[in-house]
């Protein structure tokens, strides 16, 4: 798969990330559902110029990583992976402000 160039294509591989956690979550497959959104994480990784822009996804990110610990705590999974995406995404947050 070609690699996304501008911040409009990563923005909907984020959402096709975020939507295929979602279901994966809904599913019950939390590993799943951490996967996807570490895809997400390392796409905004690869192009951390496209974090803080207007068609950006990644505010919608932290708060589905944020929503899947708490998933994790209501189920009675650890959320230690997830833990450390939110420290990774929060980093690249900052990188930029």
């Amino acid at each position: 798969m070609p690699q996304p160039t501008c911040p409009l294509e990563v923005s909907i591989l984020a959402i096709a990330a975020m939507r295929h956690a979602a279901y994966a979550g809904r599913d019950g497959d939390i590993d799943e559902m951490v996967e996807a959104l570490e895809g997400a994480v390392v796409l905004y990784e690869a192009h951390p110029s496209h974090v803080h822009t207007g068609t950006a996804q990644f505010d919608d990110l932290l708060v589905m990583i944020s929503a899947a610990r708490r998933l994790c705590a209501k189920i009675g999974r650890s959320d230690s992976d997830l833990v450390a995406l939110d420290c990774r995404a929060q980093a690249l947050s900052n990188l930029l402000h």
